[in-house]
């Protein structure tokens, strides 16, 4: 059965952060799953590290701490490059993950799809 018809979304966020599941459904009404997203909202600015090639390019990424999403389109498309690009491209122990799965989506042609809901904080305390 293709992913697709299983999930839509695929969502990543750190292992301290509290999810508002209907909150994040309702942010994601506009979107199509179908299509390569990467979506978040607590973004930040780090350059694709890449032990291969000497270019080096900064990408604004979604913060994994409040968490990002991929649709089930990006995951396909990013499936088969996944472990090469794990064991090969991306340098060897480095803990930014959220940044890493965002070089892979730029590579592939896919930016950040920003949405304001993604924060770092409360929005009691925003």
């Amino acid at each position: 059965m293709p992913i697709q018809e299983r999930q839509k979304w695929f969502y990543i966020a750190g292992c301290d952060t509290f999810v508002n599941v209907e909150h994040v459904l309702k942010r994601l009404d506009p979107f199509d799953a179908t299509q390569p997203l990467l979506i978040g909202g607590h973004s930040g600015r780090e350059k694709c590290l890449n032990t291969i090639a000497e270019k080096i390019h900064p990408v604004t990424f979604p913060s994994g701490g409040a968490g990002f999403l991929l649709s089930a389109k990006l995951l396909e498309l990013m499936q088969p490059h996944l472990s090469n690009y794990v064991e090969n491209v991306w340098p060897k122990g480095s803990e930014s993950s959220d940044v890493a799965l965002t070089c892979l989506a730029w590579t592939l042609g896919v930016k950040v799809t920003e949405v304001t809901g993604f924060g770092a904080f409360s929005p009691i305390t925003t």
